[in-house]
């Protein structure tokens, strides 16, 4: 099966194989298409062709989308012809999502970038189309269409639709009569591979749009957001600004504070549209979303420091500088002091500006073929990075050879090593085969910045500028203390989980590493602004470092038939049943339906079958209570990530039961009737 859960939650569009369920189907990204004058022989004269552009390499292992021609001919037929870069393996695709009524707001919403798509086109190349009752099979070519309806994807007539391989890529063609007669819509396409948790999407973000009366591009971009009214500079700029906030992780707990934060102290007059998922399936997602900020395609956005000195701003480095910030206390001492003021100003030449810097968590060597523990150990290595300037200087100096990965359970197959937070490592089961991580060594943190553009910053008032940035103020504390307690919850559960190894470095392995990267403090030192901030950072360190108070698995009770809560469980609730349990009414639609709950390693997923709603956190468990943080859901507002529920909990004669905890946050669905062993 092509498409993973995890690709579904996290909104990536991907191709049909098997199953296209009315309720997953919104979920699923799928059927997409190519097909072409190539296939079926179309000769006529093009009324009208237009060239779209995407950025090349940006496709990691999936095929690389480089650009969509879109040719239409006075008969009404619609050609797609989908170049790719170099594919790895012989199954793979280009699906289409077409938004035929050109209005974002209608059509399959469901997730992030869905574009309120009426039809999906799928091409698949090396393999055969799904036999699924949701996809209707082209005549011929590999492909098949579904087709969006309140109920979710439906089987489309594909009469007249054909797909084929051509020498480039992939090429599909289809009568606008089998797409609901449009004469103007809204599209993007979707590279992928069989059997990787990874696509291309083109354009990166939001969509393309085409006109046949035009013969070309549509009347306007529809990259930005529907609502665009109550955006800034809208026509209720004057009343209410909206302005929408990109971040590419799904539990950014930062830009949720944010929001709130700006919601209060601005008293209303400014709201935040967070856009959770943004680029989830680029490498060097920071660097587009700067991009896509710049040529206001989000007003605002939250990206890594780190990511800066790719687009000419060095005025962060100090903050990723190696084995600098080694400990929460002293990130939070860096950003409650006049030192993040003096780096904000570096943006202003982009066109942007910079809001504030907010905490981000502590990365950390992981070895996966090796421990890594002194210069040495990364010698000729592959190390996994986040594409940073100062991180991949580093590891040069260590002579390791460091590359960008996707952030997905597979994204470091091939690796020798990652550079990665203890959440990071348990969200994405880095840990799973893992040789050690190593304790008492600290990279570098992750601190994010969040910048906005600039003519949307200047169209607001003095007062809501000033509400921005004290907002960006009072999020650290918040912010780290969610980070902090993450880690905990995160290294408790590789504790309970897969007892990944940590190690530590000797004092004269630190010194080695210390003296292997003093080349990246001498090039980072010839900005003198840098080379300040690094002496001030210094200053500011105290006595207490990582090798102080390396990770240690915390001390637990002995858990009391623990194992018994491991694995799947399901549990079929009706509104009666949720009605008993004391459900509200808003409360009945989203509980009600099959449920599975599954509890592995420290992870857990929770699934409605008949929504397609999909819940990711961790848990642990002391006792009779369990503790579930959620991290991640789809749809994105469906959950607040972070959250906590806890449940005492019990196992008798196979069934589970679940019982709320007065005070404490709850799943109205699993507690309304016990659950039973998925067999």
């Amino acid at each position: 099966m092509r498409q993973s859960l995890r690709v579904m939650a996290r909104s990536r569009p991907r191709a049909l194989m098997v199953g296209f369920a009315a309720t997953l189907a919104a979920l699923l990204a799928g059927c997409g298409g190519a097909s072409g004058d190539k296939a079926g022989g179309e000769t006529n004269v093009a009324a009208g062709a237009a060239h779209y552009n995407d950025a090349v390499g940006d496709g990691g292992a999936a095929p690389d989308v480089r650009a969509v021609d879109v040719t239409s001919t006075p008969e009404g037929r619609i050609i797609f012809r989908v170049p790719l870069g170099p594919v790895s393996g012989s199954l793979y695709g280009v699906d289409v999502w077409l938004d035929t009524d050109a209005d974002p707001n209608t059509g399959n919403t469901t997730f992030q970038d869905a574009g309120g798509a009426e039809y999906r086109l799928g091409s698949f190349i090396g393999v055969a189309p799904p036999g699924d009752p949701n996809c209707g099979l082209f005549p011929r070519g590999n492909g098949c269409l579904a087709r969006w309806t309140e109920s979710g994807w439906r089987s489309g007539a594909a009469a007249t639709a054909r797909a084929v391989r051509t020498k480039s890529g992939v090429t599909i063609s289809i009568n606008r009569s089998d797409l609901g007669n449009t004469s103007e819509f809204n599209f993007y396409a979707v590279g992928w591979t069989d059997g990787a948790d990874l696509s291309d999407r083109a354009p990166g973000t939001g969509t393309f749009r085409y006109s046949l009366a035009l013969g070309g591009p549509g009347s306007e971009a529809s990259s930005r957001s529907p609502d665009d009214a109550d955006k800034a500079g809208g026509k209720s700029a004057e009343r209410r600004v909206v302005l929408t906030l990109a971040s590419h992780d799904y539990n950014a707990i930062d830009a949720s504070e944010f929001a709130s934060a700006v919601e209060r102290l601005s008293g209303g007059s400014i709201g935040i549209d967070v856009r959770y998922g943004v680029r989830q399936y680029d490498i060097d997602y920071e660097r587009g979303t700067i991009g896509d900020v710049r040529n206001s395609v989000y007003e605002v956005a939250l990206v890594g420091a780190r990511a800066w000195d790719a687009a000419g701003v060095k005025s962060f480095n100090a903050l990723v500088a190696p084995f600098l910030i080694d400990t929460y206390a002293l990130e939070r001492r860096v950003l409650e002091s006049s030192l993040p003021e003096r780096m904000l100003d570096g943006v202003e030449p982009l066109g942007l500006v910079a809001i504030a810097v907010v905490p981000g968590e502590l990365r950390r060597p992981l070895g996966l073929t090796t421990p890594l523990l002194r210069p040495a150990d990364y010698s000729g290595a592959r190390v996994g990075i986040r594409p940073s300037g100062v991180a991949k200087a580093t590891f040069d100096a260590l002579g390791a050879d460091a590359e960008g990965f996707q952030s997905i359970r597979q994204g470091l197959v091939g690796f020798d090593g990652a550079e990665a937070g203890v959440s990071t490592i348990l969200n994405n089961r880095y840990d799973s085969g893992a040789r050690a991580l190593t304790a008492n060594i600290v990279l570098w943190p992750r601190p994010a910045t969040i910048f906005m553009n600039r003519e949307a910053f200047d169209r607001l008032t003095a007062d809501q500028q000033d509400a921005l940035r004290q907002a960006g103020r009072e999020v650290i504390e918040p912010v780290l203390a969610t980070i902090e307690d993450a880690e905990r919850a995160s290294l408790e559960a590789i504790c309970n989980g897969s007892r990944l190894p940590f190690v530590s470095a000797s004092p004269p392995d630190r010194a080695a590493l210390r003296r292997a990267v003093q080349p990246v403090y001498d090039e980072l030192e010839h900005d003198p602004l840098t080379r300040e901030l690094i002496a001030e950072i210094e200053d500011l360190r105290g006595d207490e470092g990582a090798a102080d108070k390396p990770l240690r698995c915390p001390k637990t009770r002995p858990l009391r038939n623990a194992s018994a809560l491991a694995g799947a469980w399901h549990v079929d609730v009706t509104r009666q049943d949720l009605r008993a349990a004391g459900a509200q009414l808003e409360q009945l639609e989203r509980a009600e339906g099959p449920w599975t709950v599954e509890f592995a390693d420290g992870r857990l997923v929770a699934r409605n079958h008949d929504s397609g709603n999909v819940y990711r956190g961790v848990y642990t468990v002391d006792a009779d209570v369990v503790r579930e943080t959620i991290r991640s859901c789809n749809p994105t507002n469906i959950c607040t990530p972070g959250a906590v529920e806890e449940y005492t909990w019990s196992v008798y004669r196979d069934k589970l039961k679940l019982a709320r905890i007065p005070g404490r946050e709850f799943n109205m669905a699993v507690i309304a009737k016990p659950l039973t062993p998925v067999r």
